[in-house]
């Protein structure tokens, strides 16, 4: 079963967080719902959290130690394949730096965040985990390394104490709140206390489904979809502060409605294109970070190169930031268009030509050590992939 007008927010979700990381001065940049758009973020770890426990809940229960040897496989192979692909481009591309022009860029090549070590840790998916005082390579994927640890924990927590699953989620979504809270005071938070914020989101989508199902048909799901639509934009638009812990709620109820997928909203998400884009908004994801580096390249080759001005300061937390900027700003508008559909013609070639094929080599391992272990057992079906 899937669920798909999910899949449509998942992937208008992944795509709002490729615009939110474009180094552009645009109109839509300056909109509050891509100006916030690290919220977004924690729509992927609630509906992850749901989806797990749709799919791996009872089986991870009564499976026991095999099962949950299976269950960790078949998820390191749904994330690691892309993500050890990406991080090997922007290798590529740090090396080729250190070769041609190691004094052209604003820092040296291999530093700052894009060292050795942190290949390794970026290898072995702990890169997320408070290891580093700082993003490194693939910036994104920081939240592909605590998502995963959540699965373990999840995983942990069902062969342990199955029938103490509800709790302990509840006490995840306090603690890591509490955490977020306290330290940091708002959501944008990733490589420091980015672990808190993943598992208070997806222990909340196990909890949304524990809860009853919405049964909501005709004028109530039609009403019900469109004001938590608009409620999802207007949250996302002016929450700020400690207002935005409530994010995980927000989406949490975005969830549960829209998983009864009875309202015209629905019907808009399953249409084709969002659905594609859902099934692709994993490597959205992934894919839209090195493309942004290729947008910085192309920027100061222009500007070297043709000697013509597309750059504009903008402030940031770290000092003034320069990034592209034509005049007059809708031409920086169409070249966000373009970088939108750049993105994702790549998406729908790394998800054919490296997501498919490694999470089937992953899932083949599983299936093989279910025959080892359990000659007479059969491989359960494929699970929903719902990961960014």
């Amino acid at each position: 079963m899937r669920f798909k007008a999910l899949d449509g927010w998942r992937g208008l979700c992944a795509l709002m967080v490729a615009l939110f990381h474009l180094p552009a001065l645009t109109h839509f940049g300056a909109s509050p719902l891509v100006f916030h758009g690290y919220l977004y973020v924690d729509f992927f770890f609630v509906l992850s959290g749901y989806i797990i426990a749709f799919s791996y809940g009872e089986k991870l229960a009564v499976g026991g130690v095999g099962e949950t040897r299976r269950f960790l496989i078949r998820r390191f192979g749904r994330l690691w394949p892309l993500h050890a692909a990406t991080l090997g481009v922007l290798v590529a591309w740090e090396a080729v730096k250190a070769v041609a022009a190691p004094g052209a860029g604003e820092v040296a090549p291999f530093t700052h965040g894009r060292g050795l070590v942190e290949i390794l840790t970026n290898l072995l998916m702990v890169q997320g985990l408070g290891v580093h005082g700082s993003l490194t390579w693939n910036a994104p994927a920081w939240s592909i390394s605590v998502e995963f640890a959540a699965y373990i924990l999840f995983a942990l927590v069902s062969l342990v104490a199955p029938r103490r699953v509800t709790l302990v989620a509840a006490a995840f979504v306090v603690a890591g709140l509490a955490v977020v809270g306290v330290q940091v005071g708002h959501m944008d938070t990733t490589f420091d206390f980015g672990l808190f914020r993943a598992l208070a989101g997806f222990f909340l989508g196990v909890l949304v489904r524990k809860a009853p199902p919405a049964r909501l048909s005709g004028g109530a799901a039609a009403t019900a979809e469109t004001a938590v639509f608009a409620g999802v934009l207007a949250f996302v638009a002016l929450a700020t502060g400690l207002a935005q812990l409530a994010a995980p709620f927000v989406f949490a109820v975005a969830v549960w409605v829209f998983a009864a997928e009875g309202g015209p909203v629905s019907a808009a998400l399953k249409t084709a294109p969002l659905q594609a884009l859902g099934t692709w908004s994993y490597s959205v994801y992934l894919v839209h970070y090195p493309v942004t580096v290729g947008v910085g390249v192309a920027r100061k080759l222009a500007e070297r190169v043709l000697h013509v001005d597309v750059s504009a300061p903008v402030a940031t937390a770290s000092g003034p930031l320069q990034v592209l900027s034509f005049r007059p700003m809708i031409v920086t508008d169409l070249a966000a268009v373009a970088y939108l559909a750049v993105v994702i013609g790549l998406a729908a070639l790394t998800y054919r030509f490296i997501e498919t094929p490694g999470r089937n080599l992953f899932n083949r391992l599983a299936a093989r050590d279910a025959a080892r272990n359990s000659p007479r057992a059969t491989e359960p079906a494929r699970a929903i992939e719902a990961e960014p």
